[in-house]
């Protein structure tokens, strides 16, 4: 169509029922919206149990005294500290939300004026961004154990209250990263470490431009057990931000980075503000669920 930048990324490839798309979809560079963490690296350092104290064996592991997580999740911090999904929300899992009613199918790319401004595609290209990665929605192509994308603040919330938990703050899930620049610590990373740049530095690597199986990448997994906190889909939290628009409600934070990004979004500071009616193949989540103290 004219484009003559030979630096811009293309979607190279779509799904088997998909056309590839001929435009240019994908930009160059892709701005960060910074938000200040606040008080995200005060009290999230986890502090030492206390082995010699009473415990419920029905509801602690007697061997460290810590409360026992639920099922698939992972225990950050103490006193006391707060559970997180060690993975992210999968298709398989997302579906049960939508077969009951309590949330959206997460099918489509819905991006405002807004949300593009922050991915920063050229208005010229916003059609075609649309409609070429839509086909790299999970649940529109069945990938069951990816995690699920295309979900918007709203629906992710939806989710995790239908399983009794909640969407984690943004301290929360600084806390699960850990105190390095990366999950992994503060060594640049290789795109063996993580699902990232899937469609720009590692599409050599990767051959395919989708997210990954969750949990698949070793050096992407905390200490605790969380995995993907660097890569595979950037994360909503219930944080707010600002406002984009005006006349619309606050933005919604996303942590963290993804398949789409590059490795500029990896360090675990990351932060943007999208409104929370976007639904992109980049933007997915986890839930959190509070200790209690029976």
């Amino acid at each position: 169509d004219g484009d003559d930048n030979p630096n811009r990324p293309r979607l190279t490839s779509d799904g088997p029922n998909e056309p590839a798309p001929t435009a240019p979809v994908v930009p160059a560079s892709i701005p960060r919206l910074d938000v200040d963490a606040g008080a995200a690296d005060a009290d999230v350092d986890a502090a030492d149990a206390d082995l010699d104290a009473d415990v419920d064996d029905e509801d602690t592991d007697v061997d460290t005294g810590q409360p026992e997580p639920p099922e698939g999740m992972a225990l950050v911090g103490s006193d006391p500290g707060f559970f997180i999904d060690e993975l992210e929300v999968s298709v398989s899992d997302y579906a049960g939300c939508v077969s009951a009613s309590r949330c959206e199918p997460a099918t489509h790319v819905s991006l405002t004026p807004e949300a593009f401004e922050v991915l920063g595609v050229l208005d010229a290209d916003r059609a075609a961004f649309e409609s070429a990665w839509q086909g790299r929605c999970n649940a529109r192509a069945g990938n069951g154990d990816m995690p699920v994308n295309c979900v918007t603040f709203r629906n992710a919330q939806a989710y995790c209250t239908s399983k009794g938990k909640r969407l984690p703050t943004g301290t929360e899930w600084l806390a699960a990263a850990g105190d390095g620049r990366y999950i992994w610590g503060d060594a640049a990373p290789t795109c063996a470490d993580s699902c990232y740049g899937a469609n720009t530095e590692c599409s050599s690597e990767r051959g395919d431009i989708q997210t990954c199986v969750r949990g698949s990448h070793k050096r992407d997994i905390t200490g605790a057990g969380v995995a993907d906190l660097a890569g595979n889909v950037a994360e909503w939290v219930v944080d707010s931000g600002p406002k984009l628009d005006p006349t619309g409600p606050p933005s919604r934070i996303v942590r963290g980075g993804s398949f789409y990004d590059g490795a500029k979004s990896l360090p675990s500071k990351t932060a943007r503000a999208f409104p929370p009616t976007t639904s992109f193949v980049g933007i997915g989540f986890r839930c959190a669920l509070d200790v209690t103290s029976d």
